[in-house]
């Protein structure tokens, strides 16, 4: 009777001990102290532990708030594989989806929600899965600029590649200089002014060639806040 009375004592002071190691790094992981956090549930995650699954899943959500989302995207996928914690191997394969959001890896993201039910049909996480699912789709919501396309219209137009790419503002006083830079450039050409002429064309075409690149980098610079702005969408309405 002693020996289980002992074995009850040192497995609730053991239980105990594991849930205040868990509550110190959620403490340190919403304080942003990752790395910290990592460390104390990377250590429970390695003990004979009841909470050794969910503090795993704790220990990547550490370095995916820290950027690492690939890393993170690994140890959630050997979570889900190994795991018979369904709390912790459903929210295992919600993070992997979320990495992959992440890593602009839209088919990806699909694919781990649509396993989601699948894989933990009795997890609390099923509805909100399948609303971020819906959501997502096939990819961000926006129409996106293509850079050949900006440079091109810039080439032929000076300054509509700018516009094109949301930059209204550049794209007018893109379109006036290289108006009045083609303008003189053909009166000095017109009225034989050689000199002038070369002149005018080394000091306007540097701008009219920077224009095309900057037409294609402006494109890129949309595409990329527009995609910012669509995770962000899906994470408030994912929460």
């Amino acid at each position: 009777m002693t020996t289980w009375v002992c074995c009850a004592l040192w497995l609730s002071v053991g239980c105990a001990s594991d849930a205040e190691s868990f509550r110190l790094g959620e403490e340190l992981l919403f304080e942003g102290d990752y790395a910290a956090a990592r460390a104390a549930f990377l250590k429970l995650s390695q003990q004979e532990s009841l909470l050794k699954d969910r503090a795993a899943y704790m220990s990547a959500l550490s370095i995916y708030r820290a950027g690492q989302y690939e890393a993170a995207a690994r140890e959630w996928a050997d979570l889900t594989r190994r795991t018979e914690d369904e709390y912790a191997g459903a929210r295992a394969q919600y993070g992997r989806a979320w990495a992959a959001i992440r890593l602009r890896d839209w088919a990806g993201a699909g694919m781990h929600l649509d396993r989601l039910p699948i894989l933990f049909p009795e997890s609390d996480l099923l509805h909100r899965g399948a609303f971020l699912r819906a959501r997502l789709g096939d990819g961000p919501e926006f129409w996106r600029r293509s850079p050949s396309t900006a440079r091109w219209l810039s080439t032929f137009l000076p300054g509509a590649g700018q516009i094109y790419a949301g930059r209204y503002g550049n794209g007018a006083v893109s379109a006036l200089l290289n108006g009045a830079f083609f303008y003189f450039l053909g009166k000095a050409v017109s009225d034989e002014r050689w000199v002038d002429a070369a002149f005018i064309y080394f000091l306007g075409a540097r701008f009219y060639w920077g224009g095309r690149q900057n037409a294609a980098r402006f494109a890129n610079e949309y595409n990329e806040r527009e995609t910012e702005r669509f995770i962000e969408r899906l994470g408030r309405m994912g929460r």
